[in-house]
């Protein structure tokens, strides 16, 4: 019996040894695995992985704030070359236009839309902008979202336009690169044979959808429709929107404009469209067919 006390105590001493190695590994485990992670979250969250700088609105907060006027194309907006002419207003219809046989028109329409329209005749081309107030902010951001629903889900991003009795095949590109705020849909519609071009850009501001349109030549000046959807963001959301700090000696761009600040009036009904001045009677006439509607037929 003396002797297998000894024996006892080898056994315990043994299997605390490697119960205390086992729990030594274990923390090593765990401390390694920590370490890992955080050398390698951390430079993954520090990584700009060049997302859309796209600025989300907020919608809520500019419902009701708008005054439709200040949220259309002004001259300002567009390079010197363009003058108004809303001789064929009453054809703009860019809020319930047709895409892909899709017509998708927004719930809950406040008052009459308002237009403008602005010719290049230099270059055959012109610009449409078009207001429409809605009840509520979820009103005008499902139609954003049906828009590009119906856009984008023509097949294989090709539909026919029809008219009178032409027939015309036109490709949908996503091709304006990066959105200045979430609630925006902008694509160029490009007939396959060569021709006119349409570029259509929809974005939500509160409780109003703001629509422009380019039609003319192929590829217009990159900055034409993206000054003119900020010049108008800044006017309608200038508490939440700031205009970028130009650097010194930095050269403005081509058919850059100047832009005037406008002190937001209390009204927020619309106002009647008022008839702008007859373009120059030097400026030579288009050499396509004045478009005597935008909507685009099933």
């Amino acid at each position: 019996m003396a002797r297998s006390a000894p024996r006892s105590n080898k056994r315990v001493k043994l299997v605390a040894g490697s119960l205390a190695r086992i729990v030594a590994l274990a923390v090593l485990v765990v401390a390694t695995g920590a370490i890992a992670g955080v050398a390698v979250g951390y430079p993954l969250r520090t990584l700009d992985l060049g997302g859309s700088k796209a600025i989300a609105l907020d919608q809520e907060a500019l419902a009701g704030t708008i005054d439709a006027e200040l949220a259309l194309v002004t001259k300002a907006d567009l390079p010197n070359s363009f003058v108004a002419d809303d001789s064929f207003v009453a054809g703009v219809a860019l809020v319930g236009t047709s895409y892909c046989g899709q017509t998708t028109k927004p719930e809950g329409q406040v008052g009459d839309h308002l237009a403008h329209i602005f010719a290049d005749k230099q270059n055959n081309s012109y610009v449409m902008t078009e207001v429409v107030r809605v009840r509520r902010t979820q009103d005008a951001g499902k139609y954003i979202r049906d828009v590009a629903r119906d856009l984008d889900g023509c097949k294989g991003r090709t539909f026919y336009k029809v008219e009178g009795e032409v027939r015309t095949k036109v490709e949908i590109r996503d091709d304006r690169g990066d959105p200045p705020v979430v609630d925006y849909v902008s694509r160029t519609l490009r007939p396959v044979d060569g021709g006119t071009v349409q570029v259509v850009t929809y974005f939500q501001v509160g409780n109003t959808i703001v629509a422009l349109q380019y039609i003319g030549p192929a590829n217009p000046p990159k900055t034409l429709l993206s000054k003119a959807e900020m010049e108008i963001l800044y006017r309608v959301a200038p508490k939440q929107l700031t205009r970028r700090v130009k650097v010194a000696g930095a050269k403005p761009l081509p058919d850059e404009t100047a832009t005037t600040t406008t002190t937001i009036p209390d009204a927020v009904e619309p106002s009647p469209t008022s008839s702008p001045p007859p373009p120059p009677s030097e400026a030579p006439d288009p050499t396509f067919e004045t478009p005597a509607t935008t909507r685009a037929p099933r």
